[in-house]
C-alpha cells in the first residue's frame, strides 16, 4: 500500500525537510546574497540592523530547545511521531505568519524562536520515522537518508533567492509561498500511515543497527571441516562493539549478511517510560558520531561568513554574484550525499568515514593553496569541497541508527541536531576570527587539520572488537591444529 511504503515515508520527510529549510532560509540573512529579507523587515520597523544577528541566535536557541523537547517527550511517553510532526508543522506555520505581520522586535524574535523550535520536530521525528520504516532494511537506510539530506541542500539553495524576489512584490508574498508549501507538507503527512515499532528485547544492547564494515568472509576451510564465525548470544554488543565469536560447523553456502535481527520481548510502550538521556552515555560509538557531526557542522557553517569577503577580495563580486557562486558549493554537496549514503550501505560506517573525511581534508587543503585567480578554478575547488562534505555529512544520519539500540534512536537524533546547532553557532565565530587574524589560507589549513584528525579518529571505530575477533579466530584455529597433530 502506497501510504505505508518506505518510499512514501521518505517522500513525506523529504518534503518536510525541504519545506522547513526553505521556509527558514527565506528569512535567514546568510550566504551574503542581497535576496535576504530580514534586514529589509528591520528597516521597515525602524530597528537597528545589528538585531539581524540576534534573530539568528534566537533561531539557534529555538533549535536546541526543540531538539530536546521532541526527542525526550516522544521517547519518554511513546507519542505518535506523525502527529507530533503535524503539530510542529502547525507551529511552524504560526511562526511564519507571526514573522510576516510582526511589527516589533519581540514579535520577530519570538517568531524566529518558534521557527527554530518547530523545525526540529520535522528533523528529529522525521528521520526517526524513516528509521522505523527501515528497521528491517538497514542496508538501504543510507540511500534513504541521502535523499532526505538532498532536500535540505535544495531548500538552502532555493529559499533565499525565492524570498528575496517575492519580497520585491510585497512583504507578504514570500510568506504566502511558505504557507502554501506548509499546506502541501500537511496534506502529504496526513496520508502517511506510521508503522508501529515492533517489540524490543529486554537487553538494551542486544540489537544491532549496522555492522562496522561491509560483509567479510566468515567461513574457512580446515581439513575436511568448514568453520564459520557466528556472533554469540551472550552480552551481544557491549557498548555496540562487535560480539565475541564462537566456531561451529557450517556448510560453505551459509550466508552471512549484516542485517537487523528481528527480536522478541517487551513492547516499546511498556519500556518507553524507562528511557533516560544518561543511558546514551554508555554508547561510545554514538559520541564518536556526534564528534564527527560537530566537526562537519563547524567546517560547513564556517565557510559562510568568510567566502563573500574572499570572493570580493579576488574578483570584487557583489552580494548577488556571491550567491550564485555559492550554488557551485551546494549542488555538488547534494550529489556527494547520494554517494556517501550508498557507500554507507555497501561499505559500512568506518570505511565510509575514512574515505569521506580523507577527501574533505584534501579538498580543504586545496582551497588553502593560493591558485589561479580564475572564477572557474574557484568554483571547481568549491565544488570539490561541497562534494566531499556531502559524502561525510549524509552518513551521519544512518550512523546514528547504527550507534544505538532502536528504542534510543529518537533521543540520539535529538542530540545530533543539538550538536549541529552548536556548530552553527560556533563555526562562523571560529572561521571569522581565523580569517580576520590569519587569512583565508590558514582558515582552511586549520579546517583541513581538523578533518584529518577526525579521519584518524574514525579509523578507530570498532577497532577493539575487530582485533578481538581476529585474535579469537587465530587462537581457536591454532588450538585445533595443535590438537590434530600426531603425538610422538
Amino acid at each position: 500500500m502506497l501510504f505505508t511504503s518506505k518510499a512514501y515515508a521518505v517522500l513525506v520527510v523529504l518534503i518536510g525537510v525541504m519545506t522547513d529549510t526553505g521556509t527558514s532560509s527565506i528569512a535567514t540573512p546568510v550566504r551574503a546574497t542581497n535576496y535576504t529579507i530580514v534586514p529589509s523587515i528591520l528597516k521597515d520597523i525602524d530597528a537597528p540592523k545589528e538585531f539581524t544577528g540576534i534573530l539568528l541566535t534566537v533561531y539557534g536557541i529555538g533549535m536546541v530547545f526543540g531538539s530536546t523537547f521532541f526527542g525526550l517527550v516522544c521517547s519518554k511517553f511513546h507519542l505518535r511521531k506523525k502527529w507530533m510532526i503535524f503539530l510542529s508543522v502547525i507551529a511552524l506555520t504560526g511562526a511564519t505568519a507571526l514573522f510576516a505581520v510582526g511589527q516589533s522586535l519581540f514579535a520577530l524574535g519570538f517568531a524566529r524562536f518558534l521557527q527554530g523550535f518547530a523545525s526540529n520536530g520535522v528533523w528529529v521525528l522525521g528521520m526517526s520515522i524513516v528509521a522505523d520504516f527501515y528497521r528491517d532494511d538497514n542496508e538501504n537506510l543510507g540511500s534513504a537518508m541521502a535523499i532526505i539530506m538532498g532536500g535540505y541542500s535544495l531548500g538552502q539553495v532555493i529559499g533565499p533567492p525565492a524570498g528575496g524576489q517575492l519580497y520585491k512584490i510585497s512583504r507578504m508574498a514570500p510568506f504566502i509561498l511558505c504557507a502554501a508549501l506548509l499546506l502541501i507538507d500537511i496534506i502529504f503527512l496526513s496520508m502517511l500511515i506510521e508503522v508501529i515499532p515492533s517489540a524490543f528485547p529486554d537487553d538494551d544492547e542486544s540489537e544491532l543497527g549496522k555492522y562496522i564494515d561491509a560483509d567479510a568472509p566468515t567461513t574457512t576451510k580446515f581439513g575436511n571441516t568448514t568453520l564459520g564465525v557466528l556472533p554469540t548470544k551472550t552480552t551481544a554488543m557491549k557498548e555496540l562493539e562487535l560480539s565475541p565469536v564462537q566456531f561451529e560447523p557450517l556448510t560453505p553456502t551459509t550466508p552471512s549478511r549484516p542485517m537487523l535481527r528481528r527480536t522478541t520481548g517487551k513492547s516499546f510502550a511498556s519500556n518507553a517510560t524507562n528511557l533516560k538521556v544518561k543511558d546514551l552515555i554508555k554508547f561510545k560509538r554514538l559520541w564518536t558520531v556526534l564528534f564527527l557531526n560537530m566537526i562537519l557542522s563547524i567546517v560547513q557553517n564556517g565557510i559562510e561568513p568568510t567566502l563573500p569577503y574572499h570572493l570580493d577580495h579576488l574578483y570584487g563580486m557583489d552580494a548577488e554574484t556571491v550567491g550564485l557562486v555559492w550554488i557551485s558549493l551546494m549542488l555538488p554537496l547534494v550529489f556527494g550525499g547520494f554517494i556517501g549514503g550508498y557507500m554507507f550501505d555497501k561499505a559500512g560506517m568506518r570505511r565510509t568515514f575514512l574515505i569521506s573525511f580523507s577527501l574533505c581534508s584534501i579538498s580543504l587543503f586545496i582551497l588553502a593553496i593560493p591558485g589561479p585567480v580564475r572564477l572557474e578554478y574557484t568554483c571547481t575547488t568549491l565544488g570539490l569541497m561541497g562534494f566531499s562534505l556531502g559524502m561525510a555529512v549524509v552518513p551521519i544520519s544512518p550512523a546514528i541508527v547504527a550507534a544505538v539500540p532502536h528504542k534510543y534512536v529518537t533521543m540520539a537524533y535529538s542530540l545530533m541536531t543539538i550538536v549541529w546547532a552548536l556548530g552553527i553557532c560556533v563555526g562562523p565565530v571560529i572561521a571569522s576570527y581565523i580569517y580576520d587574524k590569519l587569512g583565508w589560507t590558514w582558515q582552511f589549513i586549520i579546517f583541513g587539520i581538523m578533518c584529518c584528525a577526525s579521519m584518524l579518529y574514525s579509523a578507530l571505530i570498532g577497532y577493539k572488537a575487530l582485533s578481538s575477533s581476529i585474535l579469537s579466530s587465530f587462537v581457536t584455529t591454532s588450538m585445533m591444529r595443535s590438537s590434530m597433530m600426531p603425538t610422538t
